[in-house]
């Protein structure tokens, strides 16, 4: 899918497929890109949906709006050097989290937490600087339910040069049913927690 570009100018309002406006040059001031393949998740996690903009940007001046299908509804909207909280879909209220601090590195990933069956589809993360706005087209893929069972606890020595000291850790084995209703699958995560 090709990224959608708009150029505001003081007599041109254009979208732009890979075009320039009339009597306007096209030269794109910055782009956006995201992950060419859907990013999966499973229902009950968190998950980062990346999006990098070519530029670095600041925090005032510019606006970042991810949403789904409703514009005026995002999932998540920052503008005018702040969110906007008041604006967001409710489906993804304390859900979501932007980097900002890492916008100067040009990252407008979004955080989205406990992820939901219904958050599986595409994204649109836009991003607005500069009279300039570029758009990139993220796909979630939410592909199961977890439900943890089993849990065992594993003590671990660990060795250095001036001391020894035993760790212990969390075993995590994990069931995962897949949304579409198929045959589970199992898999298990080691050490996903330090308990000194």
């Amino acid at each position: 899918i090709q990224p959608r570009r708009w150029l505001f100018g003081p007599s041109c309002l254009c979208r732009l497929f890979k075009k320039s406006c009339p009597n306007q040059p096209y030269s794109p001031a910055f782009t956006v890109s995201g992950p060419a393949l859907p990013v999966p998740a499973i229902a009950g996690s968190d998950v980062v949906l990346d999006c990098k903009c070519s530029t670095d940007l600041p925090r005032e001046g510019v606006e970042v709006r991810w949403f789904r299908t409703r514009y005026e509804s995002p999932v998540y909207l920052y503008s005018e050097g702040r969110d906007h909280l008041g604006k967001q879909d409710e489906a993804y209220r304390h859900r979501t989290i932007l980097f900002v601090e890492e916008f100067i590195n040009g990252n407008v990933s979004l955080r989205l937490e406990d992820v939901r069956v219904s958050d599986n589809g595409e994204y649109t993360c836009l991003v607005s600087y500069a009279r300039w706005h570029e758009e990139a087209l993220i796909e979630l893929k939410v592909i199961g339910h977890c439900v943890y069972k089993h849990y065992l606890l594993m003590l671990c020595s660990k060795y250095n040069t001036l001391y020894k000291q035993d760790i212990l850790y969390i075993l995590l084995c994990c069931c995962v049913y897949p949304v579409d209703g198929s045959q589970h699958q199992r898999f298990c995560g080691l050490m996903i927690r330090e308990i000194t």
